[in-house]
């Protein structure tokens, strides 16, 4: 009696030959929310009073820096790189962060916008924009960022982090000799 209200969608890619990239991203288009219809607020604890408060504007690029760190990864020439989201304000190449999460500051020394396997240097991210930062050596994963300078003491917030589920295996490498590092990486 009941219709199926569920659908599933498959589409098979191939990164390295772009193979079924266009009806990857045509489902994309077709199914999922557009940026501009999701809500232009996002929530967030209040240090200093511990309520939930609002943080509206979001994607203004005029208003105070709020940023969310969703990924640390290593990068053997960079060091550590920080992918982060820009809600509301701008970031700019040297701008000093105030980590919300661990009560840190953190200088940014370069600010890249990453596609694919390519990093693009660019001296400043605005809202609503995703990008990697160099320099930020305490940051991690569902840290909050803020602009150290700008942000008054009350409006310190620490938005809501990603749940990251525990792995379901682990596993590393030890290498014998420091020597055999290079070998690792494929740098022979």
């Amino acid at each position: 009696m009941y219709a199926n209200t569920h659908t599933h969608t498959h589409t098979h890619t191939h990164k390295h030959r772009n193979v079924g990239i266009q009806p990857l991203m045509n489902a994309i288009i077709k199914l999922l929310p557009s940026p501009l219809n999701t809500g232009k607020e996002i929530k967030g604890i209040n240090i200093k009073t511990g309520n939930i408060q609002i943080v509206d504007n979001i994607e203004n690029e005029n208003e105070t820096l709020i940023a969310s760190a969703f990924k640390v990864q290593h990068d053997f020439q960079r060091g550590s790189l920080v992918f982060f989201r820009v809600y509301r304000g701008k970031l700019k190449v040297k701008d000093v962060l105030l980590n919300t999460t661990l009560n840190e500051k953190e200088r940014v020394n370069k600010l890249l916008l990453v596609e694919a396997d390519s990093h693009e240097e660019v001296n400043e991210v605005n809202a609503g924009q995703i990008a990697a930062a160099v320099g930020l050596k305490l940051t991690r994963t569902g840290d909050t960022l803020l602009d150290s300078k700008k942000t008054k003491k009350n409006q310190q917030i620490i938005l809501d982090g990603i749940d990251v589920p525990p792995p379901v295996f682990t596993s590393s490498v030890k290498v014998p000799i420091v020597q055999a590092i290079s070998k690792i990486y494929g740098m022979h």
